[in-house]
């Protein structure tokens, strides 16, 4: 067998190499060459939004020649819009068995969808062939376009979805109520301290409101270890401390004249044993460790011999921590009429509260809410419903702090944070309306979700509403506003059966009119939209709308009348109407340009308008 010559082996492979690099070359090139005489098409030839997507059908036809055993033809869609951005759309791969010869061509049909955003209006569909082989080499055919812009007349629907605070007004003051407090002094002491309780500065709080007060009632007592025993007078001693206290507070605050006004009086439990013995009774003491603790109490011993005998029980820690301290008392009692206080008066301590220079229980949940009320500035709202929130749990508090965060998402300009800020709503409105079951909560949660484009979720919370059911008005609106969600979804049969029962508003008549004129039945389109005239006169979208009707059905008089009428009520219409596709035949018709630049209204419009 005769060896290869080593010396001519690379200079074979090089021409073996070039040989087939030159053949793929040339066959890339001849089926680019073919498919330049490919025919791709698209339905509808108008890209129109549907639903959140543009749906469209792409059929390609390619020569036979395009085909080949070692290489592959393809035709790429992109959308193209905005400063060159492309987007892919999807590719038509002409491999064996996902074609069909038609007309003896390959040909292959598809379904695309595209997402649609309004910043992909004005765009463009385009398509180009590419061949390539399994190694990577590729060549294409120039861009061809199938379609420019997309018809956005489904999306000229009319919104709702107007939120309301839950009401947050006072309740009316009471003519008498009592005010009781307790305070608790350290063994054997009479000193007040704030740090044993929170009820000193209630009480300070309480004085300075300076509520028409009849009496104040102070009981107190003592614990019956020989520290407190050993002073007879130590729990008149604790009444009259307190006593004292809160007259002295009247003078500071500049009502020493209420003194003589005011009937005060104290009393003292006769016996400390009596109410150690209540006190043991209603503990979480053990049965047998409470019979053990009473028939030591009820013996004939000693005060001190009783003390001591308790103090070497098992339980002995007990009475320490949790009963003897609580003895150590005095509680006041205050017949008082409530005052309401002033707005200012509220709204200060609120800012208090905020800055915590106060308790919280400077205000009750109610004034607090109220609060809210008395500031037109959003974050100082959300504020004091944040500490609403973390005081009362109250359904309001969390409906109203929703509230709050959906105005401000609807205010912000930045998607990213209207969109975190839409989120916390969301999460607000859903405590709000799990705690309160009601229409009206549920149908502020779908609105904020609609604003989250959470769709399914919104439709799921207007059901919610509908199914608590409430004033027949209220109903109507989430009727209106859950079928203009379905019109938004593309769900059209749904969307009318909606907008059945939601009532004759203009919102409900744009919409029933934007339904029909989408099934194309526009004489009874123009009906609806007649209608919502009736009831605003100068609604630039439904003289616009029925300028896309008029634009359909090629009737130029009618477009140039309703087209000015509309950019006269809306000059906003001016550059919509120059970039919707449904105008685009008549750019250049003297009809479209008297009704763009001129705005001059025709006179005689007595046949203009389709019999309803």
């Amino acid at each position: 067998m005769k060896k290869p010559n080593s010396k001519t082996f690379p200079f074979r492979l090089a021409v073996f190499l070039l040989f087939v690099f030159c053949f793929c070359g040339c066959t890339l090139s001849s089926m680019i060459k073919h498919g330049r005489h490919q025919e791709v098409s698209v339905q509808p030839q108008r890209l129109e939004v549907t639903g959140e997507n543009v749906l469209f059908e792409v059929k390609a036809q390619v020569p036979r020649q395009v085909l080949r055993d070692k290489a592959i033809y393809a035709v790429e869609l992109v959308y193209q819009y905005g400063a060159n951005q492309k987007e892919p759309v999807g590719c038509i791969a002409f491999k064996p068995g996902e074609f069909v010869y038609e007309d003896n061509r390959p040909t292959i049909t598809r379904q695309f969808s595209l997402t649609y955003t309004p910043a992909k209006n004005p765009g463009r569909l385009l398509v180009q062939g590419v061949a390539s082989t399994p190694k990577g080499r590729t060549k294409k055919t120039p861009w061809q376009e199938l379609a420019t812009g997309i018809v956005t007349t489904s999306q000229l629907i009319v919104h709702h979805n107007q939120v309301a605070y839950a009401s947050d007004s006072l309740s009316p003051v009471k003519s008498s109520d009592i005010q009781t407090l307790t305070f608790y002094f350290e063994k054997g002491e009479t000193e007040l301290k704030s740090f044993i309780s929170n009820s000193l500065p209630v009480l300070n709080n309480f004085i300075e409101a300076n509520y028409q007060t009849q009496s104040v009632h102070i009981t107190a007592g003592i614990s019956p270890e020989p520290a407190e025993l050993k002073n007879p007078r130590l729990a008149s001693e604790r009444a009259q401390a307190l006593q004292t206290y809160y007259i002295s507070k009247l003078k500071l605050s500049g009502f020493d004249s209420l003194n003589n006004a005011i009937s005060f009086n104290a009393s003292v439990p006769p016996n400390p044993w009596d109410l150690l013995i209540k006190k043991i009774q209603h503990s979480a003491l053990p049965d047998a460790g409470k019979v053990e603790m009473l028939n030591i109490i009820n013996s004939a011993k000693s005060n001190t011999e009783i003390f001591e005998e308790l103090s070497k029980l098992e339980s002995a820690d007990y009475l320490t921590l949790y009963i003897y301290p609580t003895l150590r008392f005095a509680e006041v009692q205050i017949d008082f009429a409530p005052q309401p206080r002033k707005d200012y008066q509220i709204y200060l301590l609120s800012k208090k509260i905020l800055k915590n220079t106060v308790d919280r229980e400077a205000l009750t949940p109610e004034e607090l809410r109220y609060a809210a009320t008395l500031t037109p500035l959003l974050t100082e709202k959300q504020k004091i419903y944040e500490t609403a929130v973390a005081t009362s749990d109250d359904w309001q508090a969390y409906h109203n702090l929703g509230i709050v965060f959906l105005e401000l998402a609807r205010r912000e300009r930045k998607s990213a944070r209207a969109k975190a800020l839409a989120k916390v709503a969301v999460k607000n409105l859903q405590y709000a309306s799990h705690r309160q079951p009601t229409a009206a909560n549920f149908y502020h949660l779908a609105s904020a979700q609609q604003l989250l484009e959470e769709q399914t979720e919104a439709l799921q919370s207007y059901d919610y509403a509908l199914k608590a059911g409430g004033p027949a008005n209220l109903l109507q609106n989430i009727f209106a506003d859950k079928a203009a969600l379905q019109i938004q979804m593309g769900q059209m049969n749904a969307a009318l059966a909606s907008l059945r029962y939601g009532g004759n508003s203009y919102q409900n008549l744009m919409n029933k009119g934007l339904c029909y004129l989408l099934k194309e039945n526009y004489e009874q389109a123009t009906g609806f939209y007649e209608a919502a005239l009736k009831i605003k006169p100068d609604a630039a979208l439904a003289y616009y709308s029925q300028a896309i009707i008029a634009a359909r059905t090629k009737d130029e008089n009618l477009l140039e009348y309703y087209l000015q009428r509309a950019v006269r009520a809306d000059k906003s219409f001016t550059q919509k109407a120059i970039e919707d596709i449904e105008f685009k035949p008549y750019l250049k018709n003297a009809s479209f340009q008297s009704a763009i630049y001129k705005r001059k209204i025709p006179l005689n419009t007595g046949n203009l308008f389709f019999k309803s």
